[in-house]
């Protein structure tokens, strides 16, 4: 299974075990940015048995992804504990806005940034599954890096 069925499935797997009815999944498309393209699957579903749930028990659930934490969750976060050198500070962190009525929406922030006192800390990663090529991930997260340089770059101008 490739890196974003496995992200998929994990998706749905944990949607699945909050009670949540999943529409139909559309096959994966292409979206292609300026910069990079990626593997795009939308997922809806509804929660409408679970009134006590909020988007915070939601996002409980979800985050981290397995595309930035790896499946099985339990394991993989385990593993990046113990074996990981660098701090992964906001990396992947979970954006977003939740209302009064404990509605809300989140991104994952990948190819992010944080800026203070004039520094900046970026932020970008590659999957890794069973068939992924070394130097092939290397680069990828390179193309991905680039692309917050140049907004650095383009913001001091």
């Amino acid at each position: 299974m490739g890196e974003h069925e496995i992200v998929i499935k994990s998706i749905c797997d944990c949607l699945h075990k909050i009670g949540a009815d999943l529409h139909p999944i559309e096959p994966p498309k292409l979206l292609k940015l300026s910069n990079v393209q990626h593997l795009y699957t939308p997922i809806a579903a509804e929660l409408a048995n679970t009134s006590w749930l909020t988007a915070f028990d939601v996002l409980e659930q979800l985050h981290p992804t397995a595309a930035v934490g790896g499946d099985p969750k339990a394991t993989a976060l385990h593993l990046m504990r113990e074996w990981e050198v660098c701090d992964r500070g906001w990396y992947a962190a979970p954006i977003g806005w939740v209302n009064g009525n404990g509605e809300g929406a989140f991104a994952v922030g990948i190819r992010s940034g944080y800026l203070s006192n004039n520094k900046a800390r970026i932020y970008a990663g590659a999957g890794i599954v069973s068939d992924s090529q070394f130097d092939a991930e290397l680069d990828e997260t390179a193309i991905k890096f680039e692309a917050l340089l140049q907004a650095l770059a383009a913001s001091q101008k």
